[in-house]
């Protein structure tokens, strides 16, 4: 069995992605791996008869990535739109099996894996399941006996010539027509705007949706356009920030959050919906690079809307994601709509007049799984690595983001005598025949006396 590996962390030979398919290729000497470190433009460039070659013989395609803020890095996003943009290089892949190994924290792998999903389906590969490990799970026996017993079964399903269900429809590249609102939104506050987006040329349906949220969204509007920002590099995910929050590149970044982000009350995200089934490749090197923030809600309190361009309703994913992004992000997300919405023009002002009602309200906030269990999850892995990321820690520490259940003594307390009293059979029979009313009578009280 041939593998054709490619390598998407942007620490290339040092990633630490790499070495789990490395130990992978220990468990099954017996198979071959040819591996591709495909973020380097140049080096893909000089490697794509050798990675065509490749791809012509192999029985399977393995991604191999860390995952970045909810899905792949910026430089995987890169190479995947020159795989779509190059018909000769993206045959290559039609036809082929197509899975992935993740490393992570375990947080919203789910979403990294369905991006490489897609990727896959939509090149017309025949897509298997993933494997997505704990950063640490290398060094524990346990979980090196469940990721060999993983990859048995992947290798014999392939071996097997089994294929399996599609998930992904197959991407449409006709942009929609559609028509902008000739009424002006109405509630327009002061408050600050700002326009992010990424287009490249005049005329595209995302420049035509800029300019009329530059003429409507509200009074101050300020554009920060991606592809005029000269980010000199996607994150390499070398954690220098992690100390003191400052990037190890020397582009500036960070003024982009000075004078743009921070200072905006509400924030419209603009660009085009890629073949990727993201948004450009630039727009995630932007997201990637705001890691120079650490692990903390730089986006909090702010309001924002996403204004696509493109068939939203072929790429439920990326809504997925972009939910997530603003739930764990701690954003008033007013909505995300697309220029395929049969009511686009009608939602357009919507979005807008939505932006300042929720913008207008400092109390307003949803709550749902994805910020509670990705702060939880985020809160625990910072705690036990605080002396490296000592900015977020600091942050944490600052917000009582450390909210550990066992520091609440009352509750312990109180759940112990609760535990020993229902350990008596006749006190628990009495406790279950009024469990239903008991249970609701402290809610209507307080909805009484409210």
């Amino acid at each position: 069995m041939h593998i054709t590996v490619l390598n998407g962390s942007p620490k290339g030979k040092n990633s630490v992605t790499l070495q789990y398919v490395r130990m992978v290729a220990k468990m099954f000497p017996e198979v071959e791996f040819e591996y591709y470190n495909v973020v380097y433009k140049n080096l893909m460039k000089r490697s794509k008869k050798a990675l065509t070659d490749s791809l012509a013989r192999t029985d399977l395609v393995l991604w191999s990535t860390p995952v970045y803020y909810l899905t792949v890095p910026g430089q995987l996003m890169a190479f995947e739109e020159l795989v779509f943009s190059d018909r000769a290089l993206g045959d290559a892949f039609s036809g082929k099996n197509a899975s992935c190994l993740l490393t992570s924290i375990h947080f919203f792998d789910h979403t990294a894996m369905q991006h490489l999903q897609a990727v896959s389906e939509r090149l017309g590969m025949n897509w298997f399941p993933g494997y997505s490990a704990e950063m640490e799970d290398l060094f524990k026996k346990p979980q090196l006996i469940r990721m060999k017993a993983f990859f048995k079964v992947l290798f014999s399903s392939i071996g097997a010539s089994h294929t399996i269900g599609r998930k992904f429809p197959d991407f449409d590249g006709t942009l929609p027509d559609f028509v902008l609102p000739e009424k002006t939104p109405t509630g327009i506050t002061d408050k600050n705007i700002l326009i992010i987006t990424d287009f490249l040329k005049e005329g595209t349906g995302t420049e035509k949706i800029v300019h009329w949220l530059e003429k409507n969204g509200g009074a101050g509007v300020k554009i920060l356009n991606l592809s005029e920002s000269k980010i000199a590099g996607g994150c390499t995910g070398c954690c220098i920030c992690g100390y003191e929050g400052v990037c190890s590149y020397r582009d500036n970044f960070h003024l982009l959050f000075d004078d743009y982000i921070s200072k905006a009350d509400i924030i419209f995200m603009t660009g085009a919906i890629s073949p990727t089934s993201y948004l450009s490749s630039m727009w995630k090197i932007f997201q990637d690079r705001c890691f120079y923030q650490g692990h903390k809600p730089v986006y909090a309190g702010k309001t924002v809307a996403f204004v696509l361009d493109g068939k939203l309703s072929l790429n439920n994913h990326l809504r997925e994601l972009l939910e997530a992004y603003s739930d764990i992000g701690k954003i008033r997300l007013a909505s995300i709509t697309a220029t395929d919405s049969r009511n686009f023009s009608e939602e357009l002002i919507a979005v807008v007049e939505r932006a300042h009602l929720m913008a207008s309200e400092p109390d307003y906030e949803t709550v749902t799984f994805n910020k509670v269990a990705g702060m939880k999850l985020f809160r625990d892995f910072v705690y036990l690595i605080s002396g490296f990321f000592r900015s977020d820690h600091k942050y944490y520490l600052k917000n009582g983001i450390y909210d550990f259940p066992q520091k609440n003594i009352k509750k312990r307390l109180i759940n112990s005598a609760v535990g020993l009293a229902l350990s008596i059979p006749f006190i628990r029979h009495q406790v279950n025949r009024q469990m239903i009313p008991k249970m609701v009578e402290p809610y209507k009280k307080a909805v009484e006396k409210a």
